[in-house]
């Protein structure tokens, strides 16, 4: 295996052709999904937060950003211990930027898109980013489909997201201009609406 353009790369020992592995992985969970047995700890307070200025230090956010983002659509979920937000995610009705590019996608109707999650090293390993997920989902009345988006190898975000029950619906891979290119063998339903949903990345 090699490193290759920030892709692994192998032989196939099958075919002898070379494997790339995708840069991404989308994953959904519809709302009528059972949640999986997230632990929930009353020491942790879950909501939406109001506090512009608090989740703008934590999250290394201006304030105006936090004001334009819920402008468009975008709610801001934290867990506190106290009065200190400790982890933070967005969820997106409108529009919202993936994966630090330039690309923008909108999300309408019953569909949400979950990004820009993040908890504060010293209570990493609490389990608050799929105790955070879930609490969104179950707060999330309206929407139907969720989805979030995150690196291959970014291990501790697929086992959280994992344990939220969601599921693995395609593969993305990153193409010249910044756009991806998507692929997949999950629920085929799923990767349907993940090819109109996500549109404007591809």
């Amino acid at each position: 295996m090699r490193e290759q353009r920030g892709r692994l790369t192998g032989s196939n020992s099958v075919t002898g052709t070379a494997t790339v592995l995708p840069d991404h992985l989308l994953w959904a969970r519809r709302r009528a999904d059972s949640l999986s047995a997230v632990p929930y700890s009353p020491f942790f307070l879950l909501e939406v937060c109001d506090d512009a200025p608090g989740l703008a230090r934590v999250a290394h956010l201006s304030v105006d950003e936090v004001a334009r983002r819920r402008e468009h659509g975008n709610r801001p979920y934290v867990a506190r211990v106290g009065h200190r937000i400790v982890s933070y995610g967005w969820c997106c009705q409108g529009t919202a930027e993936w994966s630090g590019r330039n690309l923008t996608l909108s999300v309408e109707g019953g569909h949400r898109y979950l990004w820009d999650f993040a908890t504060v090293p010293e209570w990493r390993g609490h389990g608050l980013y799929p105790m955070l997920i879930a609490w969104i989902v179950r707060s999330e009345r309206r929407g139907q489909i969720f989805w979030i988006i995150h690196d291959r190898e970014n291990d501790a975000s697929q086992r959280g997201i994992v344990k939220a029950g969601f599921q693995c619906v395609a593969a993305l891979y990153d193409q010249p201009g910044g756009r991806v290119r998507l692929g997949g063998s999950g629920d085929s339903e799923l990767l349907q609406l993940a090819r109109v949903v996500f549109r404007d990345l591809f």
